[in-house]
């Protein structure tokens, strides 16, 4: 396990083997309030954001320990701040002012900005290639009118379960979980059913909220299938080429395999191995197969893909944590990875 624990620290990255998150504490939080309170302000980065529907997510983490972390949404109270907020990017660097909603409990914290600063902008694989932004295809609230279940995928348990946020179709929501035991142990990636309503509040970003009842949340397919069975559980899996871009939170460009998994979901096996030298080997195969296809790319919502590009890649599938950012294929050899064109003209 030493180098596996050697490997998260080279490369402190959410795709790092056997990572162990951990949330904040009273203390912590206590501290974040002080310094959106403060005159310096509270630092923090850009995990997201959908201005369609009006969701942005800040990410607090710890100096000290990278893997300790929170994701915080985030609204504006005046228009300087929405206007703000409604041109960040994933990665960006802000500084903020402002309290977390007085009107929520605390285990679903949200920040209420009265001021945002952009220190350093982060610049995208899709700005690079300069491509198309990506365009949502879902459409709220519209699309889940007259609907009280629906087919998701966990993006993130928050706070012991009582906020969880979900991926409905291709944009993410919040929802409420009133029965914190009921989402606590679910995985990042986990396909599930969920029974809901639209919550009264907050109105924007919208949010579902659970309903009560055992059959409110079923699990489809769990993440942690991939996990190897036995030693020889070593299984080729094939896919659209991804590649997530180097940033603040990965110092190299990682590629994965995109899999489909059923009702317009999929996992996106990231390639990886736990030797700095075989990794990067790995790497350097994808990104000379990715650099002479460019013409193809395409902007995803978090990453660039390449649907021209197949990938195959053999090896165990990892995926340990209930926060892990994607499933593993744990590589042993750049001979495991192959690729092929599926439009060769």
């Amino acid at each position: 396990m030493k180098q596996f624990l050697f490997a998260i620290l080279l490369f402190a990255s959410p795709f790092a083997f056997a990572q162990i998150t951990e949330e904040p504490s009273a203390t912590d939080y206590q501290a974040m309030s002080d310094a959106l309170k403060s005159e310096s302000g509270l630092v923090l980065e850009v995990h997201g954001g959908d201005i369609e529907h009006g969701l942005f997510v800040l990410t607090w983490r710890d100096k000290n320990n990278f893997f300790k972390y929170m994701q915080l949404p985030v609204t504006g109270r005046n228009n300087d701040a929405k206007q703000i907020i409604a041109g960040l990017h994933r990665h960006d660097r802000v500084r903020i002012w402002g309290e977390f909603d007085l009107f929520l409990p605390a285990g679903q914290r949200h920040i209420d900005a009265d001021r945002i600063v952009v220190e350093n902008q982060f610049v995208s694989a899709c700005q690079d290639l300069k491509l198309p932004p990506y365009q949502y295809q879902a459409k709220l609230p519209d699309d889940l009118k007259g609907l009280t279940e629906i087919i998701v995928q966990v993006h993130g348990v928050m706070n012991g379960g009582q906020t969880l946020m979900v991926q409905y179709k291709d944009v993410l929501i919040p929802v409420i979980a009133p029965d914190p035991a009921k989402v606590a142990d679910l995985y990042k990636g986990d396909k599930i059913k969920i029974q809901f309503t639209i919550a009264a509040y907050p109105k924007s970003p919208m949010h579902l909220q659970l309903k009560e009842g055992d059959d409110a949340v079923q699990v489809l397919k769990s993440v942690q299938e991939v996990n190897p069975k036995d030693d020889n559980d070593k299984p080729k899996r094939c896919g659209t080429l991804v590649m997530f871009k180097e940033s603040p939170v990965i110092t190299s460009n990682v590629f994965a395999v995109k899999t489909d998994i059923g009702d317009g979901y999929d996992w996106t096996f990231t390639l990886f191995n736990p030797d700095p030298k075989v990794f990067s080997a790995i790497r350097q195969k994808a990104q000379q197969y990715w650099d002479a296809y460019t013409y193809s790319a395409r902007c995803g919502r978090n990453y660039v893909l390449n649907p021209n590009i197949q990938v195959c890649a053999t090896g165990e599938g990892n995926d340990e944590d209930p926060a892990q950012a994607n499933p593993q294929i744990m590589v042993e050899s750049p001979d495991d990875v192959t690729f092929e064109l599926a439009n060769p003209s």
